[in-house]
C-alpha cells in the first residue's frame, strides 16, 4: 500500500512526463508541501485509502486560516493555486482506485475579486525608464536590449529568460517564443528593440 508521499511522487513524474512547463511542476510542489504535512500532521493520514470528505472540508477550513510568513491572510489566487494542485493529486488517486469516493470537485475554488490593474505605465514613462539605463556597460547594453525586446514584443518575463541566440532573427525581426503549456510563437520584435539586440 503506498503512502500519499509516494504517490506524490507518482504525481510529479506524471507532470514531468507531460512535459508541463516548469512553474506548473513549482506550483504544484508547493501545493503538496502544504496539502501532505496538514493531512499527516494533523489528521494522522498517510494513505490515501483513508482519506474522507471530512479531511477534504478541513483542508479548506485550514487553507482559509493559513497566513504567509508576514502574517497576513493567503490571497484567493494563492489559496486557489494550491486548490488546483490538490485536486490534480485526488484526481490521480480517484483514477487509480485509491479512494472511496471521487473527492476532488469537493475542494472548492475560492472567489477571487475581479480587479483592474492600477499602477500601468504610459508609453511616456516606459521610454523614461528605458533611457535611464545605463548603456556604459555591457551589462547595460544587455539589459536594456531585454527590457526593449519584452516591451516591444509583449513578452513574459518566463518568456524572455528563456529565448536563447538562435531563437532570434534579427533579419526578419521576429523571436521564437515558447509560452504557457510550452506552446511555440513567432513574435515580431520592434526597430529600437532590434538596435539594442545587434548593439549587445
Amino acid at each position: 500500500m503506498k503512502t500519499l508521499r509516494e504517490w506524490t511522487d507518482d504525481l510529479y513524474r506524471r507532470f514531468e512526463s507531460l512535459r508541463h512547463a516548469p512553474g506548473t511542476l513549482a506550483r504544484l510542489k508547493v501545493a503538496m508541501n502544504v496539502f501532505i504535512p496538514y493531512l499527516e500532521n494533523r489528521c494522522d493520514v498517510h494513505h490515501p485509502e483513508t482519506l474522507t470528505l471530512e479531511h477534504i472540508h478541513g483542508f479548506q477550513a485550514h487553507l482559509a486560516q493559513r497566513r504567509t510568513r508576514k502574517g497576513l491572510p493567503m490571497k484567493p489566487a494563492s489559496i486557489n493555486t494550491v486548490i488546483k494542485g490538490v485536486r490534480a493529486f485526488l484526481d490521480l488517486l480517484d483514477d487509480c482506485g485509491c479512494l472511496r469516493r471521487p473527492l476532488a470537485k469537493k475542494l472548492d475554488y475560492v472567489r477571487e475579486p475581479n480587479l483592474l490593474p492600477t499602477g500601468v505605465l504610459t508609453h511616456a514613462e516606459v521610454r523614461k525608464l528605458l533611457r535611464k539605463l545605463g548603456a556604459q556597460s555591457s551589462e547595460g547594453v544587455r539589459d536594456r536590449a531585454a527590457l526593449e525586446l519584452m516591451y516591444s514584443s509583449g513578452l513574459r518575463i518566463g518568456e524572455l529568460v528563456a529565448i536563447t541566440l538562435p531563437d532570434l532573427d534579427l533579419e526578419a525581426g521576429v523571436v521564437r517564443v515558447i509560452g504557457k503549456g510550452q506552446k511555440e510563437r513567432f513574435v515580431p520584435v520592434g526597430k529600437t528593440a532590434l538596435k539594442w539586440l545587434r548593439s549587445y
